[in-house]
């Protein structure tokens, strides 16, 4: 039976690791920022870049929360898009003129459409099936598909620099990460390996997320999905 959107689905193994390292490395950063505001460093630790670290903190959170509520947002949307072929619909209420026919649906669509075997139904200039969102993109909803790949790769590339500016602050100025180590009775060291490798993972997966999005601008001018 056809389904109109990722929402009618059993989440698959991608959007389940995907939502975990998000809310994962969302809450980590936010940790760090906000315990970074509440933590007072003593000294030698005090030095002129001490002053800087709470407002610097305090904006990377804000800027957190307001990227990962945006994105998750956004992501939403797009799950629950429908990029169906709407001349099925129309066929079914007789308002459509036939053009090319589709052997599966047993309906009219049109002549750019493609039966997506996951989803049972025609998407109109249909791309791909995204598993992430368990969803097909397509002309309806590719706009929308780029503008979370935007949303997906600031988001990677805030929490790299996120990682650091951290490390800047802790090798440099106000020992962070071990102050706030001490405050919370937390391994110093531990944080230091979590900071880092959110800092990897992320700094890959911008990469190719940057060039898959190449490649989609491409498609965009090439096939005029925009």
């Amino acid at each position: 039976m056809p389904r109109r959107n990722g929402w009618e689905c059993v989440w698959n193994i991608q959007q389940i690791l995907s939502m975990l390292l998000l809310f994962s490395s969302a809450g980590f950063y936010a940790f760090i920022y906000i315990a970074a505001t509440r933590t007072n460093f003593d000294e030698p630790r005090q030095s002129p870049w001490t002053k800087t670290v709470g407002s610097l903190m305090l904006f990377g959170a804000a800027w957190l929360l307001l990227l990962t509520s945006v994105l998750i947002l956004a992501a939403g949307i797009l799950i629950g898009s429908n990029p169906a072929d709407p001349l099925i619909q129309k066929e079914i209420s007789g308002e459509s003129t036939p053009q090319a026919y589709c052997t599966i649906c047993n309906k009219h669509v049109h002549p750019t459409s493609l039966h997506c075997k996951y989803c049972d139904k025609c998407v109109l200039r249909m791309d791909h099936h995204c598993f992430f969102v368990n969803n097909c993109i397509g002309k309806r909803n590719y706009r929308l598909y780029i503008a979370v790949m935007i949303l997906t790769l600031v988001y990677l590339v805030s929490n790299c620099f996120g990682s650091v500016l951290i490390f800047i602050f802790h090798y440099t100025a106000a020992s962070i990460l071990s102050s706030i180590a001490e405050t919370y009775s937390l391994d110093d060291r531990a944080l230091q390996a979590a900071c880092g490798c959110f800092a990897v993972l992320f700094a890959i997966f911008s990469l190719f997320l940057g060039d898959l999005l190449r490649l989609h601008w491409v498609l965009c001018e090439q096939y005029r999905y925009l």
